[in-house]
Order: structure tokens, then sequence, then C-alpha cells
């Protein structure tokens, strides 16, 4: 009789279930020519679910794609193990099927698209906020596409501004704003340069958490 392979919403809500451990680490220090070989992917449910549910073709690509899906799971595995409370979270992946398809779809085409592996860290430590209950699901949504669409080197900026009073600052220019804007997370009065509520949160919940945790 064929196994069939563990569905991706399943092998998230068991990978939320049973976090992984550091065994994450030892992956990462693979070099990208190891890491799809490497024996102990296979002990982690989403990853190895991912890989044979969508066939990403190429191999570069899709040791990258390992690559930030464990960076990913190694924040919110650190977070679990902090004890982060996030027994609705994982009440409501068991109770809605349909939920659970979607989040795990959206996350796994999120990390496939970026390209940026410090991004993929980012995304994780979102989600934990979302799985804290502090932003709601349409609230991560929404701030994984600003994330996706800023430039790195706009990420200082973002901290910058965040730890401002008011979330901004009277400045004629400032380095890289042009990158705040195109990610929708800025806007101007005059000489005011100032974050607007999507900035605020992703700096508060992603980016300012990257660097402190």
């Amino acid at each position: 009789m064929v196994e069939h392979p563990t569905a991706p919403e399943d092998a998230f809500l068991e990978q939320i279930k049973e976090p992984v451990s550091e065994i994450s680490v030892d992956l990462l220090e693979s070099g990208l020519d190891s890491i799809i070989e490497n024996p102990l992917l296979g002990e982690i449910p989403l990853v190895r679910s991912a890989l044979a549910a969508y066939k990403i073709g190429g191999a570069i690509r899709e040791r990258h794609f390992v690559r930030k899906l464990l960076l990913m799971l190694q924040k919110v595995s650190r977070g679990l193990a902090d004890g982060l409370d996030v027994s609705e979270f994982r009440w409501m992946l068991e109770a809605d099927a349909d939920m659970r398809r979607r989040a795990t779809e959206h996350i796994l085409v999120l990390l496939d698209h970026i390209a940026d592996e410090e991004k993929a860290a980012i995304v994780g430590e979102l989600l934990l906020a979302h799985m804290a209950g502090e932003i709601t699901w349409e609230r991560f949504v929404d701030l994984t596409l600003c994330l996706d669409a800023l430039h790195r080197r706009g990420y200082d900026a973002v901290v910058t501004l965040f730890q401002e009073g008011d979330h901004g600052r009277h400045v004629t220019r400032m380095a890289h704003e042009g990158l705040l804007y195109g990610a929708g997370i800025v806007t101007r009065h005059g000489s005011h340069l100032q974050l607007n509520e999507l900035g605020v949160d992703l700096a508060k919940f992603g980016l300012c958490a990257y660097t402190s945790r």
C-alpha cells in the first residue's frame, strides 16, 4: 500500500504541537549543496511535507526554500520554547480546516517568493505575534506583504522611526526614505516623516522583535 505524504496544512498543525528543536541550527549550518540530502530534514514535518507537495523545481531554489522555511520555524520554535501561550491559535487550526489550509499556503508561497533569507526569520516573528493573539490573521497577511515589498536597506530606517517619539521625526530627508514609501508604511506631512499603522506594527512585531530576540 502506497503511503501518501502528510498534507502541508496538517504538517503545519503538527509543527505547532511539537515545535522544532535546535536541530534546525544544525541544518542551517549545512551548505546549500548538502542541506537537501541531510537526513535530519526528514524529522521536520512541515519541511518534509512542503517538499513533497510543492514541486518547487530547481536545486538551488529548492535549497534556498528549505533554508527560509527552517529560519522561520526556528524563530517560531524559540518563541514557543520561551513559554508563549498559543493555545487559542492551536485550537483554531484544529477546528478550522479551511483556515489551516489558507494559512499554510500563504506562508509557504510567501517563503518561496521572497529572496532575502532574513525576511523569513522576520515572518516567523510576525507569525508568533499572530499566534499569541497580538495581531489578527488579516493584519499578519498585510504585514507580510509590506515586508515583502520592503528592501532590506530600509530595515534600519523603520526601526529608527519607530524608536522616535510618535513613531516619526521632523526631517527634510532620510536615508532610504523612498524604500519605505514603496512598502506603504510611511506618510509625510511637510517635514514630518512618520510610520503609518502598518509601519508601526511591522516595526513592533517584526523588525524590532527580530533584532531583540
